[in-house]
C-alpha cells in the first residue's frame, strides 16, 4: 500500500552507496573446473559412478535449497535474493502480539494485513490525519502459508510469480500494487479450503494477510496516535477511488497538531527508516513457526520447465519460476495440500534450519577469511609464500575433525599429494557426512529432498577444501614458481565455491558504516528502481528528522 509514495521518498534517505564485497558473484561458477567430468543431475550418487573430487552438476538446486531453508525467516537473506519459489506451512503461537494500522478506529471487517512490528504498522496509519494503530493478541494459533524470498515486493521480475500463478495459473508483470485486495481475496479463497488463517510475506519486514480477523484474535488496544510530518512531501496523484481523508489530500494540505501538540512531528523518512530497522531486529524472526518438513518449492527437479529456465537464466537475482506450466502449477498445488494433510506424526522431528544454521557458521567466517589470505597476494600485501603457509594452517583448521592419522600420503607414491589424491578420500567423507542426518525408509518426500540438498552443500564445500588441503600438504617444500601457480589456483578454486554458496553473510558493508549510520539492503518500496538492480548493502543514517 502507498507503494509510489514511499519509492518517492527513498531520494530523501541518504543513502550512501558502498562496494558490495570482494567477491565476484559470477554466475559461470564452474567454468574453471573443466578437468572433472560432470555426472548428470539425479545419477547414481555411489561411488561406481563418480568420484569424490566431481563437483556438483550445473542442474543440482542442492545450492539454492540450502539457501531457502537457512534463510526462512531472516529478512536480510530474503530480501538479497527476493525471487521466492517455495511454500512453507507455518503457525503464529497463542500470545503473539500483532498490529494493523488504518486511518480509522473500526476494526477490519474483511482479509486485511497485519505486522509484527508496531513500527512497519505504523507507516500505513501515518499517512492519514486520523492515525489508528490496532493492536491484537493471538488468541488461538494462527495455521498459515508462508512464500519465500520478498513475496511482497510489488515489482515486476518475479517477486510474486510464486503466489499470482497459485491463485491466478500466470504471473503480472505490471501495476502488481493495484491488484493487492483481489489477491487477498483470492489467497484467502484458495486457503480456506486447505485450512488456513493466512499467510505470510516479507515487505520491509514480515506481515500477515489475515483472512478473517473475527476469529483467533483479541484486541488489545485501538490507539489514535500523532502522526508524522509529510507536509514535505511530493504530492502523487490521487486515484479517483481515493476518500476525502486521502493520502494525497492529507500530503497536499499538511497537518494540523493534536490540541495541546507543541513542536514537530517526526519526518517521514525517519518513519521509514524505523521500519527497515524493525525488520532486521529479528534474525529469524522467532514469532513465527516454520514447519521444513513440510517444505514445497519449485527448484524440485521434476519441475523440469523451471530447472530448463535456471540453466538458461543462470543469474541469480534473477531467477524466477513464471515460466512453470500450468501442469507443474496443479502439480506444485497437490503437493501442497499433501504436506499440509500430512499426519502431525509423519515427519522425522529433525530441525532442518539448525542443520543448515550450523554449517554456515561452521564454514562461513573461515572460506571468507581464506579468501582474504589468497586475495592479499593479488594486491602485493604479501607474497605467495606467506599465503602459503597461513592457508595451509586454516585448512588444517576447518578440516580438523577429519584429518585421520591414516588419511595421509603414501610414502611409497612417486607422485605430488595432490596428483595422487585417494589418500584425501577419508577426509572428505568424514567432512561432507558428518552434520547430515540419517532418515528412515518411510521418511516424508521432502524431508529426503531437503537432507540431500543439505548434503549436496556439505559435499562441495569439503571437495573444494579438501582438494585444497592436498595441495597444500607439501606447499612449504615447493619452489617458489610452484607457490605462486599453486595460491592462485586456490584464490580462484575459493572465490568459485563462495560464488556458487551464495551465503548472505558474506554480503554486508564495506567497509563498515559509521557509528552514526547501519547498514541495509535496498528494499521495495523504499529505494529507487536503481538500487534494487545492483542490491548493493548500503549505509543509512540513523537520524532523518
Amino acid at each position: 500500500m502507498f507503494s509510489s509514495t514511499l519509492v518517492a521518498l527513498s531520494n530523501s534517505l541518504g543513502l550512501a552507496c558502498l562496494p558490495l564485497s570482494v567477491l565476484a558473484l559470477s554466475d559461470d561458477i564452474l567454468s574453471t573446473q573443466a578437468l572433472f567430468n560432470v555426472p548428470a543431475f539425479g545419477a547414481n550418487q555411489g561411488e561406481s559412478t563418480q568420484t569424490w573430487n566431481y563437483p556438483p552438476s550445473r542442474e543440482a538446486p542442492h545450492n539454492l535449497v540450502f539457501n531457502a531453508i537457512d534463510s526462512v525467516l531472516n529478512s536480510w537473506a530474503s530480501k538479497l535474493y527476493r525471487n521466492g519459489h517455495a511454500f512453507f506451512p507455518a503457525t503464529i503461537p497463542r500470545g503473539t502480539v500483532l498490529y494493523h494500522g488504518k486511518d480509522a478506529h473500526a476494526q477490519p471487517t474483511g482479509p486485511e494485513w497485519l505486522a509484527f512490528d508496531p513500527e512497519h504498522s505504523y507507516m500505513f496509519s501515518t499517512f492519514s490525519s486520523r492515525s489508528w494503530l490496532l493492536t491484537y493478541e493471538v488468541n488461538d494459533a494462527l495455521k498459515m502459508g508462508m512464500f519465500d524470498g520478498s513475496s511482497a515486493a510489488k515489482m515486476d521480475g518475479g517477486s510474486m510469480d510464486l503466489q499470482d500463478m497459485l491463485i491466478w495459473g500466470w504471473t503480472i508483470e505490471e501495476n502488481l500494487g493495484s491488484r493487492e485486495n483481489e489477491r487477498i481475496e483470492q489467497l484467502c479463497q484458495w486457503g480456506e479450503e486447505l485450512g488456513l488463517d493466512g499467510f505470510i510475506r516479507l515487505e520491509v519486514s514480515y506481515e500477515i494477510m489475515l483472512c478473517d480477523f473475527t476469529k483467533k484474535l483479541r484486541v488489545v488496544s485501538q490507539s489514535k496516535l500523532t502522526p508524522s510530518n509529510i507536509a514535505d512531501v511530493v504530492p502523487q496523484p490521487v486515484p479517483p477511488t481515493f476518500e476525502s481523508t486521502s493520502l494525497a489530500e492529507n500530503i497536499s494540505e499538511g497537518r494540523l497538531p493534536p490540541p495541546g501538540w507543541i513542536g514537530s512531528f517526526r519526518s517521514l523518512p525517519s518513519v521509514i527508516t524505523e521500519a527497515l530497522l524493525a525488520g532486521q531486529w529479528h534474525t529469524p524472526e522467532s514469532r513465527v513457526k516454520v514447519d521444513m518438513s513440510r517444505y514445497v518449492t519449485f527448484l524440485n527437479p521434476k519441475f523440469t520447465s523451471v530447472t530448463t529456465y535456471r540453466k538458461e537464466n543462470p543469474s541469480r537475482l534473477g531467477f524466477r519460476i513464471g515460466n512453470a506450466t500450468a501442469e507443474e502449477i496443479s502439480t506444485f498445488k497437490s503437493d501442497v495440500v499433501t504436506a499440509l494433510q500430512a499426519a502431525p506424526d509423519a515427519a522425522s522431528g529433525i530441525d532442518w534450519r539448525s542443520i543448515s544454521r550450523v554449517i554456515v557458521e561452521r564454514f562461513s567466517d573461515r572460506i571468507e577469511r581464506l579468501n582474504h589470505t589468497l586475495s592479499r597476494v593479488d594486491d602485493g600485501s604479501i607474497n605467495a609464500s606467506t599465503a602459503a603457509s597461513s592457508a595451509r594452517s586454516q585448512l588444517q583448521v576447518m578440516l580438523m575433525p577429519y584429518l585421520l592419522t591414516h588419511a595421509v600420503p603414501s610414502n611409497d607414491s612417486s607422485a605430488s599429494p595432490d596428483a595422487d589424491i585417494a589418500w584425501a578420500k577419508p577426509i572428505h567423507e568424514m567432512c561432507s557426512t558428518t552434520l547430515i542426518p540419517r532418515l528412515g525408509d518411510d521418511a516424508l518426500e521432502s524431508e529426503v529432498f531437503l537432507r540431500d540438498s543439505i548434503h549436496g552443500v556439505t559435499k562441495e564445500i569439503c571437495r573444494v577444501v579438501t582438494l585444497l588441503w592436498t595441495s597444500a600438504y607439501d606447499i612449504e617444500f615447493q619452489p617458489v614458481p610452484v607457490v605462486e601457480s599453486r595460491v592462485s589456483r586456490w584464490g580462484r578454486q575459493v572465490r568459485e565455491l563462495m560464488t556458487w554458496l551464495g551465503w548472505a553473510s558474506w554480503v554486508r558493508c564495506r567497509p563498515a558504516c559509521s557509528d552514526d549510520s547501519f547498514c541495509y539492503l535496498p528494499t521495495w518500496s523504499a529505494s529507487p528502481d536503481a538500487e534494487l538492480a545492483s542490491m548493493e548493502p548500503k549505509c543509512m543514517r540513523w537520524d532523518h528528522s
